[in-house]
């Protein structure tokens, strides 16, 4: 292995560590976004559980009102998933440069190392 082949294997192994260092703000807003979703499809079953029973109107009420405070809820956590998402596509942009220099230096070594 050539000198010039090295350098580029060790800039190759930093790049791997900063890239993985850059994808973690990713991972953690893909998890807090899969978390959000997973809370507003508790609240659609448990508001498409509550219907109205005719029978007792006080009991309807009572339904209705916590049916609307769901709704409340719902509409208030899907505003939290925008902003998740956003915070997603930042996370993401904000890794793209550290994930193409690794990749464009793991060309470069590879090449290098087939030179060599």
């Amino acid at each position: 292995m050539t000198r010039r082949a090295k350098k580029l294997a060790a800039l190759v192994e930093i790049a791997a560590v900063l890239s993985t260092h850059a994808l973690l703000p990713v991972t953690i807003a893909q998890a807090r976004l899969e978390a959000q979703q997973r809370k507003i499809a508790a609240r659609a079953a448990r508001r498409a559980a509550l219907s109205p029973d005719g029978a007792d109107p006080f009991f309807a009420g009572q339904m209705c009102r916590q049916a609307g405070h769901l709704r409340e809820q719902q509409a208030a956590a899907m505003a939290e998933l925008a902003r998740l998402h956003a915070s997603l596509d930042q996370a993401k942009s904000a890794a793209q440069p550290a994930l193409a220099r690794e990749r464009v230096l793991a060309r470069l070594a590879d090449a290098a190392a087939r030179k060599g």
